[in-house]
């Protein structure tokens, strides 16, 4: 068969084209640092990485649910070691006065009055404008004094609770999610707890001991307080220690996610970013054969012309 000009030249066109092709995808990949930029490239590959990046969306929304969870926690904590620091304060001052005489009292009940707005406004301790201890009802204050009551009585010590008994769950994995106790009953009221006791209305009445005329009957009150402030502070040291627990294994699933996640892009990265040592000199020859290409193609379309004109 008779090898025409004209097929010669359709030939390097051809040439010329997957040339300047194959540079534009190794410039492209070099400059973008990934081998699998649209499906075309590697259908399978590209749907690894698909796969890959959704493994690794979903390990980070476990992860900032665990940051979310632990944050909270590390609040909670604050807020309920400075309420047993209160209690334990009380029940120390209800002891000195146990047996102390009825001229000390006034000044012992002023400081329990302390401690009960003390411990009435970490009740009401927020977080991201979201309120801590009312369960799910996170937007609303969820305790308050009685509104009937008169300044300075027994009656303005009665707390009124606007919470719930839900618990917050944090999706720490697939189908699994830990329970942060976060609300008003477990911890302040007790009425959701077996032989809880209400911290407020301890106090209150450990007030009204205090400022008991009666000597002998304030006595027996101040006294009477005593065990219960003792299980108060039981009450919230244990909810201190299970989300210490509920802490730690928030912290062994942060581990946990973290290395798979390092797995995760190991494996994403293998199919998905080029090794960029090897992409530049694939670049580098590619380029010189795309040069050598050009220049063979000028100098045939050279010749033609020659050819035609003579």
């Amino acid at each position: 068969m008779r090898v025409t000009n004209n097929m010669m030249t359709n030939s390097m066109s051809v040439s010329l084209q997957k040339k300047t092709q194959s540079l534009v995808d190794l410039s492209e990949k070099v400059s973008t640092g990934k081998k699998v930029l649209r499906p075309s490239d590697d259908p399978l590959g590209m749907a690894r990485i698909l796969d890959y990046r959704g493994t690794l969306s979903q390990i980070e929304q476990y992860m900032e649910n665990i940051n979310r969870g632990q944050t909270k926690i590390e609040v909670m904590e604050h807020v309920l070691s400075e309420v047993e620091n209160h209690v334990i304060n009380a029940k120390r001052i209800a002891t000195d006065q146990s047996t102390a005489v009825l001229e000390t009292r006034g000044t012992a009940a002023s400081q329990i009055k302390n401690i009960f707005d003390q411990v009435l406004d970490l009740a009401n301790s927020e977080l991201q404008n979201n309120f801590l201890f009312g369960g799910n009802q996170t937007n609303a204050r969820p305790f308050t004094r009685n509104a009937d009551g008169i300044e300075g009585t027994a009656d303005d010590y009665e707390v009124v609770y606007h919470g719930d008994n839900g618990e917050q769950k944090i999706l720490i994995g697939k189908n699994s999610d830990v329970e942060i106790s976060s609300n008003g009953n477990d911890i302040f009221t007790g009425d959701t707890i077996s032989n809880g006791v209400n911290v407020f209305n301890t106090l209150k009445d450990l007030i009204e001991g205090l400022e008991n005329p009666d000597t002998e009957a304030g006595t027996t009150q101040i006294r009477s307080q005593l065990d219960v402030l003792k299980t108060a502070q039981e009450q919230v040291n244990s909810v201190r220690t299970l989300n210490s627990g509920i802490n730690q294994r928030l912290n062994s699933s942060k581990d946990y996610w973290s290395n798979f996640k390092g797995v995760m892009e190991t494996q994403l990265s293998s199919v998905q970013d080029v090794d960029l040592t090897q992409a530049a000199v694939e670049f580098q020859k590619a380029q010189l054969v795309y040069e050598t290409t050009v220049a063979l193609a000028n100098e045939m379309l050279q010749n033609t012309l020659l050819n035609f004109l003579k």
